[in-house]
């Protein structure tokens, strides 16, 4: 709309794009970094900013960057008042991204002192959650409660078994491509946290389980990704 109203000379031309704030610009910079130079994913970096940016926002308002005007006490309030509106994971990811960025800055020469050990640690019991691993006598309960009659039946299955039998993390199998497994060596090519590529060995039931799903049970598509949804 904006487009054909400047061609219509209806409004004027977009002049030169805005100069970024000073925080911007490091708040840019700041995700540069973790990119290029500590390969974490797209979807990490973009929750780091947010927090990062929320966090310069709040400690220095009008978009100025004066760190040296951090202070301890300025950190351990921003976390206190955050925290209050947070589950405890989305707490200890807050901290993450803030330790993070204070190590940047001290990298960069904006602080002039450590002020990680300022951001308090979130408190964590033992046995407060959901167990974090099952044992095998319940993976075989999972896997035997799949209908592998069903094409969704045969896809839980191959996914279960991908996640019990290597190990894999529910981002690696969703990012799994037909391309992935070679079938002749036996192998499967992960994806892994930090642009990192594993060739694990394709184990039999794993690979039967998948080429069973594939032949069976996976929707006639274009799409690449091995796993697809049912609808």
């Amino acid at each position: 709309m904006l487009r054909h109203l400047r061609q219509a000379k209806i409004i004027a031309v977009k002049s030169s794009a805005v100069k970024p704030s000073p925080a911007e610009s490091v708040i840019q910079a700041y995700r540069q970094y973790l990119l290029s130079e500590r390969s974490l994913g797209p979807a990490t970096v973009d929750g780091y900013t947010f927090i990062v940016r929320r966090f310069l926002s709040d400690r220095l308002p009008g978009g100025k960057f004066e760190p040296q005007k951090l202070k301890a006490a300025d950190i351990n309030q921003h976390v206190q008042q955050a925290t209050t509106r947070m589950g405890r994971r989305a707490c200890q990811h807050m901290t993450t991204a803030l330790r993070s960025l204070l190590r940047f800055l001290l990298m960069k020469g904006h602080l002039a002192s450590d002020l990680v050990p300022a951001v308090p640690s979130v408190a964590g019991w033992r046995l407060s959650e959901l167990p974090r691993y099952l044992e095998p006598a319940e993976v075989e309960r999972i896997l035997n409660s799949c209908d592998r009659r069903s094409g969704v039946g045969k896809r839980n299955y191959a996914i279960f078994l991908l996640l019990a039998r290597l190990g894999l993390r529910a981002g690696e199998v969703v990012k799994l491509k037909l391309a992935d497994i070679d079938w002749n060596a036996g192998e499967v090519c992960i994806q892994g946290k930090g642009a990192r590529i594993d060739r694990l060995p394709l184990l039999q039931d794993v690979g039967a389980a998948t080429a069973d799903y594939l032949r069976r049970g996976r929707p006639r598509c274009s799409s690449q990704f091995i796993f697809v949804h049912a609808k």
